[in-house]
């Protein structure tokens, strides 16, 4: 739960810090793409990998590249490094690191749970899942609005920066 509503306080952030450094609606378009379209091509694979390998492994490799990405984005923006084009690469990254994360998750469920609590489970699981996409851009906003972090570190870095 507390990594799904990460997950999604970090969507609203980044697509929020697209629009603060381009104003632009088709970077924010492009970044959400670009974090959502790796499934497509990479669930079938993920799922495929996650019935061959360490499940937990691959559920924790998979949670430390989504972290690894997201600290990446941090020291960019702290740096005044952060350009779109970088922006569009990691959130690419992260993207196919979600799928990787999901397939592994969805199939430690049966090895945690007896069988006769499967049914529960799923449903627990697949709970979890939109409690955290209700709750996660429920705390990025005010969070963003609050302390305007986009905008204070879009003003640190200079606005050519940005475009490169």
């Amino acid at each position: 739960m507390v990594s799904w509503t990460g997950l999604w306080v970090h969507r609203i952030a980044v697509t929020w810090l697209a629009w603060e450094m381009t104003r632009s609606a088709f970077w924010v378009g492009m970044v959400a793409f670009c974090d959502l379209a790796p499934a497509v091509v990479f669930s079938p694979i993920a799922g495929a990998v996650a019935d061959r390998m360490d499940r937990v492994r691959l559920t924790m490799l998979s949670q430390a590249a989504i972290a690894v990405q997201a600290g990446t984005v941090a020291v960019l923006i702290a740096t005044g490094n952060l350009t779109i084009g970088l922006l569009l690469v990691l959130e690419v990254a992260s993207g196919i690191a979600a799928s990787f994360s999901q397939p592994a998750r969805q199939s430690l469920i049966p090895a945690l749970v007896p069988r006769a609590d499967l049914p529960a489970a799923v449903a627990c699981n697949s709970l979890c899942f939109n409690v955290a996409r209700f709750v996660g851009p429920a705390i990025a906003g005010p969070l963003i609005a609050t302390w305007g972090w986009c905008r204070r570190w879009a003003s640190i870095a200079s606005p050519m920066s940005w475009r490169r």
